[in-house]
This record gives C-alpha cells, sequence and structure tokens, in this order.
C-alpha cells in the first residue's frame, strides 16, 4: 500500500470513529491499540499534508511555465494583487528596466520593457517570416516589435463649392469678363482632445521571467 492509499485509508477510519464517538457509540479500545491507532493517523496526516503541498507547488510552477516570457496580458488587477497571484515573474509595462540577467533581457535582446500606458496593441504586419499581411488592412508604416506609432488621420478630402462673385476692393483679381474675390476661411474647432475609438481602461503586465 503507498503512502497516499494508507494516509486516505487511516484518515476514513479516523473520520469513522470521530463520527461513532459523536453519536454516542461506545468503543472500547485497549490503550496500546489507542496509542497506535494515534501514531498512525498523526503520521498519516502528515503523509497527506506533505503529498498536498506537493500537489500545490507542481500546480504552481506549471502555471508559471504555461505563459512564456514576453508575454503581455490585460488584467483587472492591480500590480499588487496580480503580482500576488501571478508571482514575481510578472511586472507592469510602463516603460521600467529590467535586469539584464532576467530571462526578458536575455531572449529579447532589451532591458526596457514596453511603455503601455494610455496605449492601444496593434498587431504587427508580419508574425512568421514570409506571411505578411498584403489585403489593404495592414499597419502602413514598416514595423519591429515594440515599436511606437503616433497618432494620425488617413489622408483624404472633402467636396465644397466655389463662388464667383463681382465687386470691388481688397481682395479682387481679373479673371475674363467679371473681377472675382478670393477668400481663406476656417472651419470652426470641434471635438475632444485626442482622436480614439471606443475603449476600456486596463492594466498591462509583461512576463519578465
Amino acid at each position: 500500500m503507498n503512502d497516499a492509499v494508507k494516509a486516505a485509508s487511516i484518515a476514513a477510519v479516523v473520520a469513522l470513529v470521530t463520527s461513532l464517538i459523536s453519536a454516542g457509540v461506545t468503543i472500547s479500545v485497549k490503550s496500546a491499540e489507542l496509542d497506535s491507532a494515534t501514531k498512525q493517523a498523526t503520521e498519516g496526516q502528515r503523509v497527506a499534508e506533505d503529498l498536498l503541498k506537493s500537489v500545490r507547488e507542481a500546480e504552481e510552477r506549471l502555471a508559471k511555465q504555461a505563459v512564456p516570457v514576453g508575454s503581455v496580458v490585460a488584467s483587472m488587477l492591480d500590480y499588487n494583487e496580480f503580482r500576488e497571484i501571478a508571482g514575481s515573474g510578472w511586472f507592469p509595462a510602463d516603460g521600467r528596466t529590467v535586469s539584464t540577467s532576467s530571462k526578458y533581457a536575455v531572449i529579447t535582446g532589451r532591458t526596457a520593457l514596453p511603455d503601455l500606458r494610455g496605449m492601444f496593441l496593434r498587431g504587427l504586419n508580419e508574425f512568421e517570416t514570409g506571411k505578411r499581411r498584403v489585403d489593404g488592412s495592414e499597419d502602413p508604416d514598416l514595423r519591429k516589435v515594440g515599436d511606437y506609432q503616433q497618432d494620425n488621420f488617413r489622408a483624404h478630402n472633402h467636396s465644397y463649392d466655389l463662388h464667383w462673385v463681382g465687386g470691388n476692393g481688397s481682395g479682387i483679381q481679373s479673371g475674363g469678363s467679371y473681377p472675382r474675390q478670393s477668400d481663406s476661411r476656417q472651419t470652426s474647432s470641434s471635438g475632444d482632445k485626442e482622436t480614439r475609438p471606443r475603449n476600456v481602461a486596463l492594466f498591462y503586465y509583461v512576463k519578465v521571467n
């Protein structure tokens, strides 16, 4: 019988004896037999606790290894809450510098984490060599991973009517049979402090170790 099975069996016996005593059933056991049973129960509990601890440690190691270094995740948890659950290998994506001996630095050749505060993420045009996106939805700029891109408007134009009028005075130019007046004007300003899509604010973290 292996330790796990033995521990489970002893625990079951202890539970049964406890329930019988609680129900008022009298159990007659010799002192030596009781001492032996108590020791076995204690040993069984210790084995069970050690086994449970080993399982939890294995689960933690697996969870940490499941996400590769350099991964970026979004979370509703602040840094202290996230680090407590995910482990010390994660850091905020706030542009901070990490150790040159960290796995992130060794693998990527970078010591500065991307600064994603206030930023949207955008996929590169090419994730695998030779498989570049060229269907019109690609990024017009040739960029490398981690590159920053300024905000901008797509080139466009607007149609408008130009009215030619006659008259005299400032701004009058010769134009065939009738004089013409030129005038430069600006549309009124409208909008907010930036151009943006609808969004939800979250924290970003990077796996460093």
